[in-house]
Formats: structure tokens, C-alpha cells, sequence
């Protein structure tokens, strides 16, 4: 998931800076139509041997990969202090019991395979383990992966080829490739000696209010996991539609989630906050999906 507007404004003025004009813009443009998804809410340029769309959707390309079309179980691994940000133990657990049931993940059914099969659910939570920092409070790309890794050799939680484990950082953690900066989230998927595993890395979004959350108090009280909430399940409906980065797709290499970042359509009020969406006995402003069908766009529901 990218970062809200301020960053990417100040990115869209160096873009225009180092092209020079319009029609440089332009031109550059034209190019990113060959990219592919990073997990990280933005593409880039293809290596040789990548995928070629292979089905047209709706302003988004189906490049062949598998899908996680369910059941798919959610994992936590909490990483670093949760002691001063312990309401959102119970926020994001109610939302991974729960997200299987809503509207906006219904929305990726409108996302195929190539069997034709499409993403149903169930989506349940299915564990977690604590980690205190392991890899210290500076973490990289790899570390990430790492504790993960670390995670299923001493079998604290199980090796799950269906399953997503996410990385929740405390908001004394930093990721160096761009939390806070470029993204709040992103997803990946590594190979095993018996499974390809899918994970995910969302930083407590206290760490960056600004940047990574919506409204400084969110619907189910003040702290990170509200804030969270959104990355989180952002992150599943990408990793689902696109558990490999070889999925589904558009030709600047963003996935659904990417082409709905911040866009919340009609909201409505909840313990003074805003809120658009209720997942189980809980209200949240979580981002709307790229829906794959006849009049395509962001949507909470099919």
C-alpha cells in the first residue's frame, strides 16, 4: 500500500522535474505499460521472461499466475512492543475472524483463475506468535522474510501453503526499503523445501500517522490499528488476487488493492470518526477493491 498524498505529490513534481515537459511525461508513460507488481503498490520495468497478459479483465490483465481462491487462513506475527498499542490485538484479530464474510472481500470474486475457479474464502484467523525483535528495530526486506523463516523452523506457528502470515511491526520498528516514504504494506511469497509461502509486512501505522493512516482516531479508538486495519486487508485482496506478483494486474504493474489507494467512497460517522463499512460487530474505513466486471472501478462490494 502506498503512502498518502503529500509524499506522492512531492515524487509526481521530481518525475516532471527530471523529464523535463509534458511530453517527456508522456513518453514515459507509454513505457510503464510493460511493467509488473512489486507487492509494494507500485510496477517495475519487466525482466526478460516475465509473464505476458494472457486474458483481458476490466483495465486489469490476467498474466496466468495462480490465485489463492480459498479456504485461506491469516497468521499474525507480532513483532517488537505491543504493550503500548494493545487495542489493536483486538481489532485486528475481530477483522481477520471476520473480512471472509464482508462485501469488500466478495469483491475479488470477480478475480479467476485459470481453471476458472474464483476467490470464495473462507478467510480465518488461524494463529499467532509473538516476536521480541528477533532482527532488531531496523528491519529490511530480507529480515522480514527472515522472521517469517524463523517462525516456521521452530514450528511456532505451522508451514501453511494456504495461509498468509503478516509481519505486524510495533511503532518503534522501522522497514528501510520505504515504510513510511513510499508504502505502509506490501506482500510477498517465498519457496520452502515443501511449500510456497505467502507473507506480508504491515508497520503499525502510528509510526507515520500522516502517512499511513486516514484520520488521526479511527472508529475503533486511538492508536495504529485502525490504520492497520486498512493496510491489512488492502495487502489480502492483493495477495489473494495475486499471491505470486504473476496474477492479475495492470500494465503499470499495479494490482487491484493499488488502483484504490485512499479511496474510501461514502463514509458515515462512528465514536466521532469516520467509518464506511461494518466487518462483524466492528466499524472500519477501509479502502475500496478494483472490481473485475462490467463498469469496473473502487468498490466495497460486487
Amino acid at each position: 500500500m502506498k503512502v498518502q498524498g503529500s509524499v506522492s505529490f512531492l515524487l509526481l513534481l521530481l518525475a516532471v522535474f527530471i523529464c523535463g515537459d509534458v511530453n517527456s511525461q508522456g513518453v514515459r508513460e507509454s513505457h510503464d505499460q510493460d511493467n509488473v507488481p512489486t507487492g509494494k503498490g507500485y510496477g517495475v520495468a519487466a525482466p526478460i521472461g516475465s509473464p505476458a497478459p494472457i486474458g483481458d479483465g476490466h483495465q486489469i490483465q490476467f498474466h496466468g499466475g495462480p490465485l489463492m481462491v480459498g479456504p485461506t487462513q491469516i497468521y499474525y506475527i507480532w513483532y517488537g512492543d505491543w504493550t503500548k498499542s494493545p487495542a489493536a490485538h483486538g481489532i485486528l484479530r475481530d477483522l481477520a475472524n471476520q473480512i471472509g464474510d464482508s462485501a469488500l472481500f466478495a469483491t475479488n470474486s470477480t478475480y479467476h483463475d485459470l481453471e476458472g475457479q474464483t476467490i470464495k474464502g473462507p478467510v480465518f484467523f488461524a494463529g499467532e506468535v509473538f516476536d521480541d525483535y528477533s532482527k532488531g528495530k531496523s528491519l529490511s526486506d530480507n529480515d522480514v522474510e527472515s522472521i517469517v523463516q524463523d517462525t516456521l523452523k521452530r514450528s511456532a506457528l505451522p508451514e501453511d501453503p494456504k495461509g498468509i502470515y503478516f509481519v505486524l511491526t510495533s511503532s518503534d520498528v522501522d522497514e528501510t526499503t520505504g515504510f513510511c516514504n513510499t508504502y505502509c504494506a506490501w506482500h510477498s511469497h517465498m519457496k520452502t523445501p515443501t511449500s510456497e509461502i505467502k507473507y506480508a509486512f504491515v508497520g503499525d501505522t502510528e509510526r507515520c500517522p500522516t502517512s499511513c493512516q486516514s484520520q488521526p482516531v479511527g472508529p475503533n479508538g486511538k492508536g495504529g490499528g485502525d490504520g492497520m486495519a486498512n493496510s491489512l486487508v488492502k495487502e489480502l485482496l492483493s495477495t489473494t488476487s495475486d499471491p505470486e506478483l504473476t496474477a492479475w494486474y495492470d500494465g503499470k504493474g499495479r494490482e487491484n488493492g493499488d488502483l484504490c489507494d485512499w479511496n474510501f467512497g461514502p463514509t458515515y460517522r462512528a465514536n466521532n470518526a469516520k467509518a464506511n463499512m461494518k466487518v462483524g460487530a466492528r466499524d472500519f474505513l477501509l479502502q475500496q477493491n478494483w472490481v473485475n466486471q462490467s463498469g469496473a472501478g473502487c468498490q466495497s462490494r460486487p
